[in-house]
């Protein structure tokens, strides 16, 4: 129990320590607010990832970025044949720890862009689908994270909204057949509505 209570004391003392770092370095605070904004990274995963990784303008593009994480494919080609294997794993296996960590918890987000596309991927894939789904989300995010860095811009999920034309269409869909009728007729259209049930005109 003794020594319990001193693993929790020392993890508080780190967390505290971490937090004054955090306050202190305006640029590292600053950064650590950008990248919460994406679902799935949150105040202890995010420190985690910013400590393993530089400074992000020394990256040429997010797929460097993503490289350099070890969560891009390994490529094999044979003739005309392209194989996509596991992951890399280069780099900082607790900075792809983070990331994977956040992927899951992002997957959890029915109601943002990642869980909806982690839904997709895990519907399409069929063995270690979980998995391969995670690794997917995690790329996603090193290349949010690349971005919203270099940009120094908030996380905006737009992703999950309902498109106009669909909004359009459950309109429609509330909307009963007379209902339609009577808007087109007040436009200065003739409706007939003919039943192929029973072959009846309703109006």
């Amino acid at each position: 129990m003794k020594n319990f209570q001193l693993i929790t004391d020392s993890i508080q003392l780190l967390e505290n320590e971490i937090n004054l770092v955090i306050k202190l370095k305006e640029d590292y605070s600053q950064a650590i607010e950008i990248i919460t904004t994406i679902p799935g990274i949150g105040e202890s995963t995010a420190p985690q990832i910013l400590a393993e990784i530089p400074p992000i303008d020394h990256f040429l593009s997010a797929d460097s970025f993503a490289s350099y994480s070890g969560l891009i494919p390994r490529v094999s080609q044979s003739a005309e044949v392209r194989h996509l294997g596991s992951i890399t794993k280069r780099g900082s296996r607790y900075l792809r720890e983070a990331l994977y960590q956040a992927a899951q918890v992002a997957s959890m987000r029915k109601d943002s862009s990642l869980g909806k596309r982690f839904s997709k991927l895990y519907k399409r894939k069929r063995k270690g689908k979980g998995k391969i789904a995670w690794v997917a989300i995690a790329r996603q995010i090193t290349r949010l994270i690349y971005f919203l860095l270099s940009r120094k811009e908030k996380y905006k999920d737009n992703g999950y909204r309902t498109k106009p034309w669909r909004l359009a269409r459950k309109k429609l869909e509330r909307l009963t057949i007379m209902e339609i009728a009577n808007e087109l007729t007040n436009k200065n259209y003739h409706v007939s509505i003919y039943s192929m049930e029973d072959g009846a005109v309703l109006s």
